[in-house]
C-alpha cells in the first residue's frame, strides 16, 4: 500500500465515474447538444504539451485535447508517529470550458464536484485498502475571471496502513 498506488487507484474511478458525464459545453465545434466528452484523468500535472506549437488547428479544436480534466494531484503526506498510519491528501483538480455567456460551465463545474464528492461518500473506501478520512473540502478558482475555463479543487484524505518493522535482524544484517 502506497500514496502511488492510491492515486492510481482514484484515477481509475475517476475514469469510470465521468465517462458518461453530460456537459453542456457550447463551442464552435460541440460534438452533440449535450457533450458527452469524457473527462481525461491525469497525473500530478497536465501534460507538457498536449499539441505541438506548430498547430494551426483552432483554440476550440486544441482545447479539445485538454477540456474537460481532473488532476489527481498528491502534496505530500503526513506521518504522526512510527506506528502511526499515514495520512495521505489527495486533490482533485477540475476544469471544463464552457463559452456560454451565462456561467453555464460554473453549474458544469458544481456537477463534477458534487459527483465526486457523492461517489466518496458512498463508498469512501478505495480498492479495498484506503479509508477516506473527513471532512472532505472542495473550493472553486475565483480569484480572476478565467473565463471560458472553469477551476474547482477538491481534497479528500485517505488512511495508509504503514508497515513497522518489528524486529527479528540485527541492523547489520537488513537489506535495505
Amino acid at each position: 500500500m502506497s500514496p502511488s498506488d492510491l492515486q492510481n487507484e482514484i484515477m481509475k474511478r475517476l475514469r469510470n465515474l465521468t465517462k458518461d458525464f453530460p456537459l453542456d459545453t457550447k463551442s464552435l465545434l460541440p460534438l452533440s447538444d449535450n457533450d458527452t466528452t469524457p473527462f481525461k484523468i491525469f497525473r500530478q500535472t497536465l501534460p507538457e504539451m498536449l499539441h505541438d506549437m506548430d498547430d494551426y488547428r483552432d483554440e476550440d479544436e486544441k482545447d479539445k485535447d485538454i477540456y474537460p480534466f481532473m488532476i489527481v494531484n498528491l502534496p505530500g503526506g503526513k506521518q504522526e508517529s512510527r506506528a502511526a498510519n499515514q495520512i495521505e491528501p489527495v486533490q482533485i483538480l477540475i476544469a471544463v470550458k464552457n463559452k456560454d455567456k451565462d456561467n453555464r460551465g460554473f453549474s458544469d463545474l458544481l456537477e463534477a464536484v458534487q459527483i465526486v464528492i457523492d461517489d466518496f461518500n458512498e463508498n469512501p473506501i478505495v480498492n479495498g485498502l484506503y479509508d477516506m478520512q473527513y471532512p472532505i473540502e472542495w473550493m472553486p478558482y475565483e480569484e480572476e475571471n478565467t473565463f471560458p475555463y472553469f477551476f474547482a479543487q477538491v481534497t479528500l484524505r485517505f488512511e495508509i496502513v504503514t508497515t513497522v518493522y518489528r524486529g527479528g535482524l540485527d541492523d547489520d544484517e537488513r537489506n535495505w
